[in-house]
């Protein structure tokens, strides 16, 4: 299915490091409905949302008094390890694994410092490996990391632990049958996933393809919801509305101002975002490409692009300012502050949308070698330069991304 991904229209696509660039549904819970940006959004009580309010016309702080500190580490470069692209990426108490789905579509594993381990199976026809790598994530425990082989139908379960792969002669633990077309999947339990596909999936009792799913891995769903209206004229979708954080699983359907808290049982409404200058987003049997594009650059809206943390949350969100606009919400003040386009170091200024989440109050972006060279002489003079010096030594333009540690400040003065 060839989609239209918002993430494609972001200037600041460089993040990403490329180098080349009305039946009652069983078991769902009591719901409130209400209507947002044109859609109808589900969730139980809403009396613990956070009302998360966001001014891209605001002043805002500069991105320097919004980072606490930042650090690095370089993904050590070898023939049998090039990264084009960072698509996922995970870490473990002692690993770094390191997901490249669209120029090397390999599967890479380096210890907490960069060092080069290891390549996880490789993309081929063969018992253990890949045919394709439509998405990953880590089982729970996180003993293994899971493909979504699509090309397979399949959900692969490969080791982390080289060791059992070199007695066993594959990294391949288990793999089991897809149990609905997703493109974007987290695990709630060892048995029990979320799911979801902007071309829907056929649900038994719905009338209508549903976009989002909560099923056991024998195809048992627990629930559903929101209608997919893809089709040949309409091909728009965020990329990866359902997201992890640590041990908290999120959804924010397309085009939405609401994030949901997943569980078992449904969706819990978590977040709602009231962006100023936000207007209706309609999405119906009628929307096309071009008029949905057209509506979308004269709006402010949010593209799905946050990470919770421990003390504060990070928002992403699209406006027609012509900045890049985010906000850092304070859980301790209930408060967000908005960023304003402003910086002196240069490393902070390599910051964008919020991707990686790493643990506490840090988030982590992978930037392109040759970009950081590029700014070599600004980063030697505006940075620290002990960080600077230590970072720079020895980079060159063929290296492996370099992954950016920021440590978010948890209290503004």
């Amino acid at each position: 299915m060839k989609e239209v991904n918002i993430f494609y229209f972001l200037s600041i696509i460089i993040f990403f490091s490329c180098i080349k660039n009305e039946k009652k549904e069983q078991q769902q819970p009591i719901a409130d409905t209400i209507e947002r940006a044109g859609l109808t959004l589900k969730g139980d009580s809403m009396n613990i949302v956070k009302d998360i309010i966001l001014d891209p016309y605001a002043k805002g702080y500069p991105y320097d008094k919004l980072i606490d500190s930042i650090s690095f580490v370089k993904l050590e470069t070898t023939d049998n390890n090039l990264i084009g692209c960072i698509n996922h990426l995970f870490f473990t108490n002692d690993k770094i694994v390191v997901v490249d789905m669209e120029v090397s579509k390999t599967i890479t594993v380096y210890d907490r410092k960069g060092k080069f381990l290891y390549t996880i199976s490789h993309r081929g026809a063969g018992p253990n490996e890949y045919r394709t790598l439509d998405y990953a994530t880590l089982t729970l425990d996180q003993s293994n990391i899971v493909v979504v082989d699509m090309g397979a139908n399949r959900l692969k379960y490969f080791s982390l632990d080289n060791a059992t792969a070199k007695l066993t002669g594959s990294f391949l633990s288990k793999s089991v049958e897809l149990p609905y077309i997703f493109t974007n999947v987290e695990y709630i339990t060892d048995q029990i996933v979320a799911g979801y596909y902007s071309g829907g999936n056929i649900v038994p009792g719905k009338t209508d393809k549903q976009l989002f799913l909560i099923t056991d891995l024998n195809k048992n769903i627990k629930y559903s919801g929101y209608k997919s209206f893809y089709n040949k004229n309409f091909t728009f979708t965020t990329r990866f509305p359902l997201r992890r954080f640590g041990s908290q699983l999120f959804f924010n359907p397309s085009f939405s101002d609401t994030i949901f808290n997943v569980t078992d049982k449904g969706l819990k409404t978590h977040y709602i975002l009231n962006i100023k200058g936000n207007k209706k987003i309609n999405i119906n049997e009628t929307t096309e490409n071009r008029t949905f594009s057209n509506e979308l650059n004269q709006n402010n809206y949010f593209n799905s692009y946050f990470i919770e943390l421990k003390d504060v949350a990070v928002f992403h969100y699209m406006s027609n300012t012509g900045r890049l606009n985010w906000g850092l919400y304070l859980k301790s003040e209930n408060k967000t502050y908005d960023c304003s386009s402003e910086y002196k170091d240069p490393l902070v200024g390599f910051f964008n949308i919020p991707w990686f989440y790493y643990e506490s109050n840090t988030l982590v972006m992978p930037i392109a070698a040759n970009r950081l060279i590029s700014h070599k002489d600004h980063i030697i003079k505006h940075s620290n330069k002990q960080l600077a010096k230590n970072l720079l030594d020895n980079l060159t333009e063929d290296d492996n991304p370099v992954l950016l540690f920021y440590h978010m400040k948890t209290k503004i003065k």
